[in-house]
């Protein structure tokens, strides 16, 4: 997956981003799109908060936190550890 640039999974029913899945290909992401997508910003997501920020995708990193609540329509790249306290 060394040639893999551009993930586009807008409006997809996903809920959840995993780790193992993606950790593995973002450092050769240019762009990652999920918006339109009900993502759960629980504790599950916490690790998203420990990627780098310098990485090429972060800017074209594209989605927002459907639940819970009090998270809700807040951008995935906006997340920092200090949001998920409980985790």
């Amino acid at each position: 997956m060394d040639n893999l640039r551009h993930i586009w999974l807008s409006n997809n029913h996903i809920a959840e981003l995993n780790e193992n899945t993606l950790k593995i290909i973002l450092e050769t992401l240019r762009s990652f799109l999920v918006d339109g997508n009900p993502i759960k910003c629980d504790c599950s997501l916490k690790w998203i908060t420990g990627v780098d920020r310098e990485n090429a995708f972060w800017n074209n990193f594209i989605g927002e936190c459907a639940t819970p609540k009090s998270r809700q329509g807040e951008a995935l790249n906006d997340l920092k550890e200090t949001d998920f306290p409980n985790c």
